[in-house]
């Protein structure tokens, strides 16, 4: 494991690990530190998505990365947490793929590129009381990935940043932008913009459904 420094922002640190069984069940070890954090792993082992179904996160081919934070709101505000994630994606991904390539939400987590699943939001959070306690954010990012053997049926086709026609460089194309507009879009909520963020998410979902 080696550690980042962010130069400024709410996050100022960033775990890479070679190999995780979730970057998500990484970050829980550091809740009680009250101090927000960024896990990235080069492959997971046990990689997820909601109600556990299965990511793959074979080596080096996605970017399979984690946001811990302390939000203090109150817990019926926790659906704006998958908004930030998505809309973070949305827009790491569109300077990525080619011009008019369609690139939208479906709810409640995920991102597709022409009706294939290209990226997935996590979230996973404790309640004190009323209020949220901590909240962690995962994000899985197909971008590299060629084939998907050994996948589990998925209700929608998975896709790739690379099978897209996006033709990244490296997992830092993608990750630098995603985690601007993450705290961006994170501040957003904490100043207390989170009905022009749910907004904003509902216009960027598919209306075919």
């Amino acid at each position: 494991m080696r550690i980042e420094n962010l130069p400024d922002g709410m996050f100022q640190k960033v775990h890479f690990l070679e190999v995780t069984d979730s970057t998500n069940d990484y970050l829980k070890q550091f809740v009680e530190q009250g101090k927000p954090l960024i896990a990235q792993a080069g492959e997971q082992r046990a990689g997820r998505g909601r109600q556990n179904r299965q990511w793959l996160s074979p080596r080096n081919q996605g970017l399979y990365i984690s946001f811990l934070f302390y939000p203090q709101w109150f817990s019926g505000l926790s659906p704006i947490l998958n908004a930030v994630g998505v809309l973070a994606v949305l827009k790491s991904l569109r300077s990525l793929v080619p011009s008019g390539t369609s690139v939208y939400a479906k709810r409640p987590n995920d991102v597709l590129i022409g009706g294939k699943k290209v990226s997935g939001v996590l979230v996973e959070l404790s309640t004190l009381g009323v209020k949220i306690k901590w909240a962690i954010v995962g994000i899985g990012i197909n971008i590299f990935q060629e084939e998907f053997s050994g996948l589990d049926r998925p209700k929608i086709p998975p896709t790739s940043l690379l099978l897209e026609g996006g033709n990244p460089k490296s997992l830092g194309q993608v990750r630098q932008p995603l985690i601007q507009a993450f705290s961006d879009y994170l501040q957003e909520a904490q100043d207390g913009k989170r009905s022009a963020l749910e907004l904003q998410f509902q216009k960027e979902l598919d209306i075919s459904g």
